[in-house]
């Protein structure tokens, strides 16, 4: 397993570098409904702002000190920053390209899932690519690479979902 690893990082690329397909409508349709999941953390940011606007409200209230004042604000001054970064992060792509690969090592931080992926076809190793999916993820699981081009001017968004079992 490890000396796979090895003999896929010699092979290391970007995701320029891979060929992509147009997808097809059941392939958007997967695109789209993978791109939606980052939209169920916009809720959870506006809620945590309002918890922190509420315990600016009860500090400002029950305590009065200036120093917890600022502390307080600091938070709030954090929760609207991520609230921002989930907004922004949402924009949705117009259209798609696909490549396939497998997976090649597994990697999970605070909730978001990163994978890194063999493309058999242009013998590229791409580390580091964001999955979009509730699904488990396993090592040789068949995935779409996913260029999702965002527009005029926009940098392409890269992420990989689970390729469909035939």
């Amino acid at each position: 397993m490890i000396t796979d690893v090895l003999e896929y990082r010699k092979h290391k690329g970007t995701p320029d570098d891979i060929r992509f397909r147009r997808a097809t409508e059941a392939e958007t349709d997967r695109c789209r409904k993978a791109e939606k999941l980052k939209a169920l953390s916009i809720p959870g940011a506006a809620i945590a702002l309002l918890i922190c606007i509420g315990f600016l409200g009860y500090v400002i209230v029950n305590i009065g000190e200036l120093l917890y004042i600022a502390i307080a604000g600091l938070f709030v001054v954090i929760a609207i920053g991520g609230l921002i970064f989930r907004i922004c992060d949402y924009k949705t792509s117009e259209t798609f390209e696909i490549a396939e690969g497998k997976t090649v090592i597994i990697k999970t931080t605070q909730k978001r899932k990163y994978a890194s992926v063999w493309c058999e076809a242009d013998e590229v190793y791409i580390p580091k690519l964001r999955f979009l999916s509730i699904t488990h993820l396993y090592t040789d699981t068949p995935l779409y690479i996913v260029k999702g081009n965002r527009g005029e001017g926009n940098k392409p968004h890269y992420f990989i979902i689970p390729a469909p079992v035939v």
